[in-house]
């Protein structure tokens, strides 16, 4: 958790860094005056990590891990915010 009252704590999945970094994040910053401190990392590494007790203000994943993660009583259903849709086509 962020110990600094200008800065929330983020875990985040990588799928979405971009987005983060050049809208959400900055627009987030200028309407709020709170910076995110980002930790960067694949889904898989950032459920390791909170199943080994590492907590942030803000978790950013994929479904799957999210229903996990309410599963396991470490984040609140109830608090679950879509933020982004990803959509994958393969043709041949």
């Amino acid at each position: 958790m962020s110990g600094h009252p200008d800065t929330v704590s983020v875990m985040s999945a990588i799928a979405v860094e971009l987005a983060f970094t050049r809208w959400i994040g900055p627009r987030f910053e200028t309407e709020t005056g709170i910076r995110p401190d980002v930790l960067w990392a694949p889904t898989t590494l950032l459920v390791r990590k909170i199943g080994e007790g590492e907590r942030a203000d803000v978790v950013i994943a994929i479904d799957d891990a999210m229903d996990r993660l309410a599963q396991d009583g470490i984040i609140r259903a109830e608090t679950r915010i879509p933020v982004a849709r990803a959509m994958l086509g393969v043709a041949v």
